[in-house]
């Protein structure tokens, strides 16, 4: 499996993850921290569902964190 007949699902991408994740290791460090950080957090939000603004913000800051999640895991080398 090429990148080009495949893309990012070829098995050839691996060589280019790891390199990505050596290279800039510090920076994958402080997601894995600020992920822990944000997950706890969700848990404590307080949102009244009378108050337009706490429930976007609060929408939001999921939304976010998903996402993250989601870029982050598809750039992990497992």
């Amino acid at each position: 499996m090429s990148i080009d007949e495949h893309g990012f699902l070829s098995e050839d991408i691996q060589h280019y993850r790891q390199h990505i994740h050596k290279q800039h290791a510090c920076y994958f460090d402080l997601i894995e921290r600020l992920n822990i950080f944000c997950q706890d957090a969700k848990y404590c939000l307080e949102i009244h569902n009378h108050d337009p603004q706490q429930i976007l913000a609060g929408c939001l800051m999921i939304k976010l964190l998903n996402d993250t999640q989601g870029a982050y895991s598809s750039s992990s080398t497992a």
